[in-house]
């Protein structure tokens, strides 16, 4: 890369295999788009070289990094009915689980271009894309396949430890009344990584003890466990009054 023209030659060659509908014969060509984009964001270094135009192509990139995350979870709600689907002249059982090992692989691997991306760009990432990332990487943390669940879960650490943005607390603060304990325990870590790595004034600090208590009396023992190191974290934040230290 030698000319900010060349970075936008570069972006479009990678997204070709992105035009049109998904097929099972370009997902290769989408894997090794990604690569691309990768090598592009740590190898040539963009963001530090070309810092406005990197912002502005990677930016373009986005919706291929989504759509290469999508697919996988219609796929893995559809797995449960492969012998019926057999039954009725559709695809065996055996090509559906063929083709979800290449979607998870194709998702895991978006997910970790996402974080590259949040990495490499930080504060030149814009806040759609950011909440784009954010929302779809929860969405794979609700995943029964553990390694979507714990990709996605990188996505969210990565916004949060980081970027270092409150943007995904809400979503954090609603996982943690979620009904699996896998997407508790993600959210419990996640809200130990924002009281480590975020600034907090103390009023919107001082919003988040329900939450904290509420974590701190879960069922589930590794949920309480981060929640008392959340404590912890949290108390720098909010001091606790002279008297009661």
């Amino acid at each position: 890369m030698h000319t900010e023209r060349d970075v936008e030659a570069a972006v479009d060659r990678l997204l070709a295999p992105y035009a049109g509908k998904e097929t099972e014969e370009n997902w290769q060509a989408r894997d090794a788009a990604l690569d691309t984009l990768r090598s592009l964001l740590l190898s040539a270094q963009l963001a530090q070289r070309f810092p406005d135009i990197a912002a502005a192509q990677v930016k373009r990139t986005v919706p291929a990094i989504l759509s290469s995350v999508r697919p996988v979870e219609s796929l893995l709600a559809k797995r449960s009915n492969g012998r019926a689907h057999t039954a009725r002249g559709h695809r065996p059982l055996s090509t559906s689980l063929q083709m979800l090992s290449l979607r998870t692989q194709l998702a895991v691997k978006a997910a970790r271009t996402a974080c590259d991306v949040m990495a490499s760009l930080g504060p030149l990432l814009d806040a759609l894309s950011l909440d784009q990332f954010t929302a779809t990487a929860f969405k794979m943390c609700q995943q029964a396949k553990r390694i979507v669940a714990l990709a996605g879960a990188e996505v969210l650490e990565t916004a949060v430890a980081v970027l270092q943005t409150t943007r995904p607390m809400g979503t954090i603060v609603a996982a943690l009344a979620d009904k699996s304990k896998d997407v508790r325990l993600i959210a419990a870590n996640l809200f130990l990584l924002a009281m480590q790595h975020c600034t907090f004034s103390r009023t919107v600090a001082e919003g988040l003890r329900d939450t904290l208590q509420r974590g701190l009396a879960d069922a589930t023992p590794p949920v309480r466990e981060t929640m008392r190191l959340a404590y912890w974290a949290w108390r720098q934040h909010v001091p606790a009054p002279v008297a009661d230290q």
